[in-house]
């Protein structure tokens, strides 16, 4: 990720340690990820074996990993900053 934006010179990171806070985003967006993956499995496959489920939603997270990590840091530096829109 970028420390500053190529446009206006914005800082992302505010203070030493600051994303740590996007884990708890990431762990968010993960579990509704793997939600979304399980339901949409069962009424694709129907009713299975639960280690085929576990499976997909594994597969599916690994997948997702980089997204997750790009978006969750993006959803927590946008809920502390604001962003002159004319700059």
């Amino acid at each position: 990720m970028q420390s500053s934006c190529e446009v206006c010179g914005h800082v992302y990171e505010l203070e030493p340690g600051f994303f740590y806070g996007s884990m708890y985003v990431s762990y968010g967006l993960a579990v509704a990820f793997a939600v979304s993956l399980f339901v949409l499995a069962f009424l694709i496959m129907g009713k299975q074996s639960p280690f085929f489920y576990i499976g997909i939603i594994c597969t599916g997270l690994v997948l997702f990993t980089p997204v997750c990590f790009r978006l969750s840091r993006s959803l927590w530096v946008n809920m502390f900053t604001s962003f002159d829109k004319n700059a």
